[in-house]
């Protein structure tokens, strides 16, 4: 197992990025005047009442615990089902792998977030760092830049083994794991790994297996990485930028997902969707050109400019009057 420990701090190593510039230290985030063992172990009962949710069980080991990873969305979603059942599900913001090949090691290697199939192989209480580092200088959310001391006590991750879609082999480079630039979180910022801004991670790892603190799961936990570029909210349809230039078909997407909430392609004005996505395509383009500039730099990306990688449209919008 200690090969596993090494592989989760060398490839946390590589997947944090910070600016370089030098600024004064900032006290740490407020966390609890405890320790972090003792802070979950204060947490294990009330996280696993948050995974039983609404069912009704004394043994909160059936429920089947799985996460989703919709790639250009930016979330990952825990879902807690017993016999079919949802308990309970939580979903958090996060950030994913670049769309670019030239690493901050020198080398030249594909940093995108795979899509494929993957599961859960060791939880990581601490972080260790290959290669010595003593502060991580960041941004504020108000985009204050900032100095945090490292190593970060209240760092967690996930080492997780990754089957991508048309291959036949497994990537254990790209993981689950806390991350001090939260100001990345909504972009494709990191070397593949998913990011979590440090205190959805805590929640997160508390409310996996919350009753193990660390080590190879007792249980499996699944894991989908899907990169679906055309959601519902509700009766709104969600298009999200394509960063990785995979070229889907957006139109036909719409299409699907309006047939789902049950309206007829006779109804369905494809004059409007087309005119929507060239309007959603423009404004996809100049956002992730702006925020790519910024993460060459190291400069503070803004709300507004991840905002800019999404378009919300009213499904009624979308049908013929």
């Amino acid at each position: 197992m200690d090969s596993k420990k090494s592989l989760v701090s060398a490839t946390v190593a590589l997947c944090l990025i910070g600016a370089s510039s030098v600024h004064a230290d900032t006290p740490y985030p407020v966390y609890p005047k405890t320790t972090p063992a003792e802070h979950f172990s204060s947490q294990v009962n009330a996280n696993v009442q948050k995974v039983a949710g609404t069912c009704n069980t004394s043994d909160h080991t059936k429920i089947r615990q799985s996460l989703y990873v919709n790639i250009p969305g930016y979330y990952v979603r825990l879902d807690n089902t017993l016999e079919g059942r949802m308990c309970s599900s939580y979903t958090f913001p996060v950030r994913v792998g670049r769309h670019w090949t030239n690493h901050t090691d020198g080398k030249t290697k594909l940093m995108e977030t795979p899509v494929g199939t993957s599961r859960i192989i060791w939880k990581n209480f601490s972080v260790r760092f290959d290669r010595p580092r003593t502060h991580s200088t960041t941004y504020t959310p108000e985009g204050k830049r900032i100095r945090i001391p490292m190593p970060l006590k209240w760092m967690r991750s996930f080492l997780i083994r990754t089957k991508p879609e048309n291959s036949n082999e497994y990537v254990f480079n790209c993981i689950l794991h806390s991350t001090t630039d939260a100001y990345t979180i909504g972009t494709p910022a990191s070397h593949c790994c998913i990011g979590l801004n440090i205190d959805d991670m805590l929640a997160l790892y508390g409310l996996v297996l919350p009753e193990q603190k660390n080590g190879e799961p007792k249980r499996e936990v699944p894991i989908t990485l899907e990169y679906k570029v055309v959601e519902m909210e509700g009766k709104n349809v969600v298009l999200h930028a394509d960063i990785y230039e995979k070229n889907p078909d957006y139109s036909a997407k719409i299409h699907d997902e309006l047939r789902r909430l049950g309206y007829a392609d006779d109804n369905i004005d494809q004059g409007k969707i087309d005119a929507a996505l060239q309007l959603s395509k423009n404004q996809f383009n100049a956002s992730y050109e702006k925020i790519r500039k910024k993460l060459l730099t190291g400069d503070f990306i803004t709300q507004q400019d991840k905002e800019g990688l999404h378009k919300k449209i009213a499904a009624q919008d979308l049908l013929k009057k």
